[in-house]
């Protein structure tokens, strides 16, 4: 009976004018949500600006394919992450995969090594079309462990790219995904699909 008839309402709404008054109530949300709030996006921020990517391949980087020329996947990538033209940095010849031609650790050797390079994303296949997965699986472990000489804080990311309209050329070419799958995943490496 005591409870049923307590107003509490009047009190609860007395407390929250105090609080407005005295600056408590703007203390609490100013301060304690968005100190949290406003922490998490600036992690969030470290995280995306203290990225450093190099980007490694064959002719698709460079920007061209059978079909001609276009702007290279890797400029497309740093654009979609917003990246600023320090932050990656761009190494492709055409004709090479991790197997074909000087291979891919060529172009890694390009570069000085640099403890800021955070992630290393290579993608090729084409050239690589008619090798074994033993090939591949050997050449991308002797480049993730030269990559880990050079950039010690990289991570590696691996796709296969490069595909023909050619119809002579498509089971290779579908053949070859699978290949890269399991090399990379043998290696300990992500394997961007799609």
């Amino acid at each position: 009976n005591y409870f049923d008839n307590l107003d509490v309402q009047d009190e609860i709404n007395n407390k929250l004018d105090e609080m407005v008054e005295n600056g408590t109530f703007d203390e609490i949300i100013n301060h304690t949500l968005f100190d949290e709030l406003n922490n998490t996006v600036s992690i969030l921020n470290n995280q995306i600006n203290n990225k450093k990517y190099l980007f490694i391949g064959d002719s698709y980087l460079a920007g061209w394919s059978p079909d001609g020329t276009y702007t290279n996947w890797g400029e497309i990538c740093a654009t979609n992450l917003g990246l600023t033209s320090s932050q990656y940095i761009i190494k492709s010849q055409g004709g090479i995969g991790f197997v074909n031609g000087d291979g891919f650790i060529s172009l890694l050797n390009q570069v000085e090594d640099d403890n800021t390079i955070t992630d290393v994303v290579v993608c090729g296949g084409y050239n690589d079309r008619q090798k074994t997965t033993e090939q591949i699986t050997n050449a991308i472990a002797a480049f993730k462990l030269r990559m880990l000489e050079k950039f010690p804080n990289a991570k590696l990311s691996v796709g296969c790219i490069g595909w023909s309209s050619d119809p002579t050329k498509i089971y290779t070419n579908s053949n070859l995904v699978r290949k890269y799958i399991d090399s990379t995943e043998v290696n300990g490496c992500n394997y961007l699909h799609n």
